[in-house]
């Protein structure tokens, strides 16, 4: 809770699970990263796929080469981020 938590290294996959008011950024994962459960979190993320399920009220800036895998989530807004 309120964290901040930077992966600014390579990395195969990525689980983010129950995190609330924290600043999470990932990057570069070759294959994916799946949020769960996360509440009021701002993600930034660069991944080959991007899966979440049940995120509340995130902010999700994201790169991705696939598009987004978006279960049941509520208040979730997703912003790409390619140029």
């Amino acid at each position: 809770t309120g964290s901040q938590i930077w992966v600014m290294d390579h990395c195969t996959n990525v689980m983010i699970d129950y995190c609330s008011d924290c600043t999470i950024v990932i990057g570069p994962c070759h294959t994916s990263v799946f949020a769960r459960n996360c509440t009021n979190c701002r993600l930034f993320i660069v991944c080959q796929q991007f899966r979440s399920r049940d995120l509340k009220d995130c902010d999700v800036l994201l790169y991705s080469s696939t598009e987004p895998v978006i279960e049941t989530s509520k208040g979730t807004r997703i912003g790409s981020d390619r140029h």
